[in-house]
């Protein structure tokens, strides 16, 4: 059988070319890739499933919306977006034990128990339970939160961390403010309130939509102060959302959380 005969102008460029070794090659790949292509696989095996398209942009519809209730002191956020990962990935990303694993606003997080003396001992889980599966034993997660005006040491409670076939879930609260640094000052507590939910749920094949919750309050650092024009201890209040918001902007840019 005579092999397949080429295109006469694709059989002029490999003549123009015969002296550039690099560009016969480019042209001799090009004309392999163009032609039909059957991989090999072994006899009796099924044919190989499509690979799913992998999206130009990782990341899609991102929203962030923060509101103040003034009266109350909360900053409430609410942010999300769509990501193209897979469901493994989607599961160690959104682990509380991995927030610290990016660039972002969380510098250290890992698993504690409470003693009875009111202390808190680190939980080394790296073996007994992969990041991406769901939660045993003790619930307590330790967070060092920091940016460049403020930090926060913190004692989360984790309410479930739950895998499931196309949705991952978690919420969580404050158990225990252990201490805060804004500026120079540094002072035990500081958060009143500090809880939210995180969510995942399949849209399809290649993307997830992911869900963020969170409320949060400081206490009033300088509760003596009659506020007559500027309340000084309630800056960090009155200035969380727009935090927040940088650290969700930053985040996002990490594609997705880091």
């Amino acid at each position: 059988q005579s092999a397949p005969r080429r295109s006469g102008a694709f059989a002029e460029a490999l003549v123009e070319a015969r002296h550039d070794k690099a560009r016969f090659r480019h042209l001799a790949a090009q004309q392999m890739l163009a032609g039909p292509f059957r991989p090999l696989r072994a006899a009796g095996a099924p044919p190989p499933r499509p690979a799913t398209p992998v999206p130009d942009q990782p990341m899609r519809n991102k929203f962030c919306t923060v509101t103040f209730d003034a009266a109350a002191k909360l900053t409430h956020l609410v942010a999300g977006a769509d990501v193209a990962l897979k469901k493994d990935r989607i599961a160690a990303m959104l682990d509380p034990r991995a927030w610290d694993q990016g660039e972002g606003i969380i510098s250290k997080a890992f698993r504690v128990d409470a003693r009875r003396d009111g202390q808190y001992v680190p939980i080394d889980d790296s073996e007994g339970m992969p990041l991406g599966t769901d939660w045993k034993g003790s619930n307590l997660l330790y967070e060092y939160a920091r940016s460049d005006i403020a930090s926060f040491e913190n004692i989360l409670s984790i309410d479930g961390f739950r895998v499931r076939r196309g949705h991952v879930a978690m919420r969580y609260s404050l158990h225990d403010c252990l201490k805060c640094t804004i500026g120079f000052a540094t002072a035990a507590g500081g958060l009143r309130r500090n809880e939210g939910s995180v969510e995942a749920v399949q849209l399809d094949a290649t993307w997830w939509t992911i869900t963020v919750i969170k409320d949060i309050r400081v206490r009033d650092l300088t509760p003596t102060d009659p506020g007559n024009r500027y309340d000084l201890g309630e800056l960090v209040n009155a200035n969380m959302g727009a935090a927040l918001s940088l650290w969700i902007d930053d985040t996002s840019m990490m594609t997705p959380f880091s």
